[in-house]
């Protein structure tokens, strides 16, 4: 074999090892996306676990969403902003939800534990006042939902 042969067979193990190397970084790099989304979705979840935990033993909190969710005239400024504040995490969790769904049935399951909030007129102003920093998708997902309620829902 003369050099040239063997620089031949050199560069074509190379581009070998480097082919070999790129379709590893991307298995990795997508484990890694994986993984990371994982672990948003668990802290979304566990946000929300905590939010239902303070309603279930701290019985200000239950009065005060109940209030929320029962009122037919618009909420005083605190309550407006508590409100707001409760509403836009328990959207936010949901976004997540919503991007990580595993299939329609799932999430229609999922969105039917958010109906109870968006079908309140409280519900309905926090999102009229805030639709648009959400993602669009999630969006006409809301939208879509706040359209099937009845008359007397909205």
């Amino acid at each position: 074999m003369d050099w040239n042969a063997i620089g031949a067979v050199a560069d074509l193990a190379s581009a070998f090892a480097v082919a070999v190397s790129l379709v590893y970084v991307a298995v990795q790099v997508r484990e890694l996306k994986r993984q990371s989304n994982v672990e948003l979705n668990m802290h979304f979840v566990e946000n929300a676990d905590r939010i239902r935990s303070e309603v279930w033993t701290n019985p200000e909190v239950a009065t005060f969403l109940d209030r929320c969710f029962s009122a037919s005239d618009p909420l005083s400024t605190v309550d407006r902003v508590r409100f707001a504040a409760y509403a836009s995490q328990r959207l936010w969790t949901f976004v997540q939800l919503h991007r990580y769904r595993e299939s329609h049935r799932s999430w229609s399951e999922i969105l039917a534990l958010l109906t109870p909030m968006m079908a309140s007129r409280a519900g309905r102003e926090v999102w009229t006042e805030s639709r648009a920093q959400f993602p669009p998708e999630f969006q006409r997902e809301i939208d879509a939902l706040l359209a099937t309620l009845a008359p007397a829902e909205r």
